[in-house]
């Protein structure tokens, strides 16, 4: 992966380009899917599925059909990241299309119980395997290769991601990269206990041999 970083203005814009997608199907029940979020399996969209994407990291794309069941998730922390480990999956967006403003394509919410945190406010590279979920199943293609999506808003902290996806006269995705400002949200320093020297280790391990 390629990261670029523009300074123009308080806040850098931040663009990480991507490899080319792969897709993998999971065997895993829209019914336990439904339950380890905390949502009737009405609220999972009806024929998209669910699949993992990578673009570097692995995630598996879960579709609602409205942005209201993003606001209704009770996700089940523990069995989720054991999933995760289960699947060899990151993290699980579930994503929604519908009830958007004009200008943007999907809203996801990134849950990473599995990699130690229970959810993400903004993140590249799930928004480039979204991206390429989008043009797999018809809903993004060469005639919108541009596109944006929310992303942390049911936190309280929403960001705005731009991807970019690059089309060969087949229709398939070759290229892909994301985009976004920087906010700074937290600073900190770590101390560490001072280390004994070498020779005192060594000393401590004879003399306990």
């Amino acid at each position: 992966m390629d990261i670029a970083i523009a300074v123009d203005g308080p806040r850098p814009l931040i663009d990480l380009k991507q490899l080319p997608p792969t897709f993998r199907d999971v065997h895993i029940s829209k019914d336990q899917m439904a339950s380890l979020l905390g949502i009737a399996i009405e609220r999972l969209h009806p024929s998209l599925p669910l699949e993992v994407v990578s673009t570097g990291l692995s995630h598996l794309v879960t579709p609602v059909v409205h942005i209201e069941a993003l606001r209704e998730l009770k996700p089940k922390n523990e069995a989720l990241a054991s999933l995760n480990r289960a699947l060899g999956v990151d993290t699980i967006p579930v994503v929604a299309f519908d009830g958007l403003p004009a200008a943007v394509m999907a809203r996801s919410r990134d849950l990473c119980p599995g990699i130690g945190n229970a959810e993400e406010p903004a993140s590249g590279t799930t928004n480039g395997a979204l991206a390429c979920y989008m043009a797999r199943h018809g809903l993004r293609n060469a005639s919108s290769p541009i596109g944006r999506a929310e992303q942390g808003v049911e936190m309280g902290r929403p960001s705005l991601i731009e991807s970019e996806l690059l089309f060969d006269a087949h229709g398939s995705v070759t290229g892909v990269s994301v985009r976004g400002q920087a906010l700074l949200s937290l600073t900190g320093s770590l101390r560490l206990p001072p280390m004994s020297s070498p020779q005192a280790r060594c000393d401590d391990q004879i003399a306990m041999s």
